[in-house]
């Protein structure tokens, strides 16, 4: 039998069980929606916090005293009062207002005349940090990128338990058509056959459900913004996301098609 009479068979397998096939694609429904949603929700604030940042102006740079940490700890804001109105003054007088690419240039020459003001030699350490709001925009965006990423796991594990559902829905199905399977196998189709007809089976369920998640998932991100929340889906979290699908439909679909494909004929035409 060749791949498309197998994908008509299998086809037709699903569509005579519209509920129990539905209800399997549930999880997977649930799961790919809820990544897209979360990755639509981190993507929106991440560029919601760059934007906001940048209309400050993406060439300022930020002097504050003290150095952020010392051992570990950070210090009191008593000991941190190491900028002077002195400090303030030259570099007023060295005009260090430079453009968004000279940023990198004066941040070292600043902190290079306040270690010369402050009398800092050698190995000593700086009493005062300086920031630029590029730096600041980075940070804040591998912040958001962790916090996106540790709720697209947390989402991720619907997956997983979507894809235990449908292997325990296509074990029932390979019982209930046991002899349905003898008797194809009486007329000729081999064991890989009728693995391949089930496995086509499971991820025809998990690609439909996957489908159906993007859909949800697309249209459910594009209804955030109405609430206050920033969004924006990104395209290669849709293409990730078709292909769990197969590869869970692939995964969860292997145990069923194998005993099915090692089922005695004889014995399985015999099964009521």
């Amino acid at each position: 039998m060749n791949i498309l009479n197998l994908f008509k068979v299998s086809l037709k397998a699903v569509a005579n069980n519209k509920m129990r096939s539905f209800l399997s694609m549930l999880g997977i429904i649930i799961g790919v929606a809820a990544v897209i949603i979360m990755m639509a929700i981190g993507q929106g604030s991440k560029e919601s916090i760059r934007a906001e940042l940048s209309t400050m102006g993406t060439n300022l740079l930020t002097i504050r005293p003290g150095a952020d940490m010392r051992g570990g700890v950070r210090q009191d804001p008593s000991a941190m009062q190491t900028l002077k109105v002195a400090d303030y003054e030259r570099i007023l007088r060295e005009k260090k207002f430079v453009t968004e690419e000279l940023s990198d240039a004066a941040i070292e020459e600043l902190t290079q005349m306040l270690r010369d003001n402050h009398k800092l030699k050698g190995e000593a350490q700086d009493d005062f940090t300086i920031r630029s709001q590029a730096e600041m925009m980075e940070t804040m965006s591998s912040t958001m990128d962790t916090v996106t990423l540790i709720l697209v796991v947390a989402a991720a594990f619907s997956l997983l338990v979507a894809g235990i559902g449908i292997m325990n829905i296509m074990l029932v199905s390979v019982t209930e058509r046991t002899k349905e399977i003898g008797l194809r196998m009486a007329v000729g189709a081999t064991g890989p056959v009728i693995s391949l007809q089930f496995l086509i089976e499971s991820v025809l369920i998990s690609v439909t459900g996957g489908l159906l998640g993007i859909f949800v998932g697309c249209g459910a991100s594009a209804f955030l913004p109405s609430f206050g929340m920033p969004s924006s889906v990104p395209a290669w979290s849709i293409y990730v996301s078709f292909l769990v699908c197969v590869f869970i439909g692939v995964l969860f679909g292997y145990i069923p098609a194998q005993k099915a494909a090692n089922m005695d004929p004889i014995e399985a035409i015999r099964h009521e």
